[in-house]
């Protein structure tokens, strides 16, 4: 799903010109893949910037009616300037080489996006928004589907709870326990993720690099333009200890209170969103470090605390959004994830 437009050429237009034209556009040649048109050269023009999403596409192929054609393509959570640049790779082609093309708008229309211009540390907490909500979905699905699953295995779901010795070759339970350090993993990332697109914009950056001690494998990585200096600091930071978490962004900024944010309890649960983080990151610690294997949490606990933590995240982008002023016309913002009523009772 996307935005597309094809690019129609004369018949005469050398195939080598045009894709050496892309690159001077900015366009990167990229390993061709399983969704490649037959004979085609792939591209793609993403560069190190925030206010681009995920990137416009193009191949260039020749078309059995049509000949040489410059297929380009961006997703559909595209930017807006990527959406501008897509209509820019399209105008120059077309300057450059003549032809017409035909885009989802119509022949010789150019594609529309009414979203925000968003860019800088507002679009990097977006990006780490949205991929904290894709992943958490995802978690989310993977433990539905095994509860709801008509096969041989359907025992599991029925049988949790009920027989420690059950439950030790129950793969539901052992499939619960994996899910826990990817949950933690997935929002330590966001934590990262938003800290580091903060820590780049933010007028106390000089004080923390002066303050951080960077590793020497971490010298090394930038040394070599692997990672930033943003990067190296968030890496010297723990993401897996909420008190730290909200430590470091007190350094950003005071108004920055996640410890605040996340003491109100979700719905009428008895514990604090904070304290369901906390708990989830301690049972992580048990598996991950000690190789315990948690059976009296069960999958329907583990859904509930997804939302809970899915709503907690919110909670916290929702506060920056408020704090800077920033635009929350988004999509992934106020979905809701519904796991399966009775799962929840």
């Amino acid at each position: 799903m996307g935005c597309d437009c094809r690019n129609y050429l004369p018949s005469n237009t050398p195939r080598k010109d045009v894709e050496e034209f892309l690159i001077i556009l900015g366009y990167v040649r990229i390993p061709r893949s399983q969704f490649t048109t037959k004979g085609a050269t792939d591209f793609l023009y993403h560069p190190d910037d925030y206010k681009y999403f995920e990137g416009i596409y193009a191949e260039v192929y020749l078309d059995k009616d049509e000949g040489l054609t410059v297929h380009t393509h961006t997703r559909i959570w595209r930017s807006r300037y990527e959406t501008d640049f897509h209509n820019y790779t399209i105008k120059q082609l077309r300057k450059r080489f003549g032809g017409h093309f035909c885009s989802d708008n119509g022949e010789n229309r150019y594609l529309t996006n009414e979203s925000p211009y968003i860019d800088k540390e507002e679009a990097g907490c977006y990006q780490a928004y949205s991929r904290f909500f894709d992943n958490i979905q995802r978690a989310s699905y993977t433990i539905e589907t095994w509860l709801s699953a008509k096969t041989d295995m359907s025992w599991s779901s029925k049988e949790v709870g009920k027989l420690a010795v059950i439950d030790l070759v129950n793969p539901l339970v052992a499939t619960v326990n994996m899910a826990i350090p990817f949950i933690v993993s997935i929002f330590e990332d966001y934590f990262r993720s938003t800290y580091i697109a903060l820590l780049k914009y933010s007028p106390q950056k000089e004080a923390i690099i002066r303050d951080c001690r960077i590793q020497g494998e971490d010298l090394l990585l930038l040394a070599k333009g692997e990672i930033t200096v943003e990067d190296a600091i968030a890496r010297s930071r723990s993401f897996q200890n909420m008190k730290r978490i909200a430590q470091s962004f007190k350094e950003l900024d005071r108004n920055i209170d996640l410890y605040g944010i996340l003491q109100k309890p979700y719905r009428r649960r008895k514990k604090s969103v904070y304290d369901i983080f906390e708990e989830i990151i301690h049972l992580r610690h048990l598996i991950v470090h000690r190789a315990e294997l948690i059976l009296n949490y069960t999958p329907q606990a583990l859904l509930r605390d997804i939302q809970t933590i899915r709503v907690g995240t919110e909670r916290f982008y929702l506060s920056l959004i408020g704090l800077y002023g920033w635009a929350d016309e988004h999509p992934d913002l106020h979905r809701t994830i519904k796991p399966l009523e009775y799962r929840l009772r």
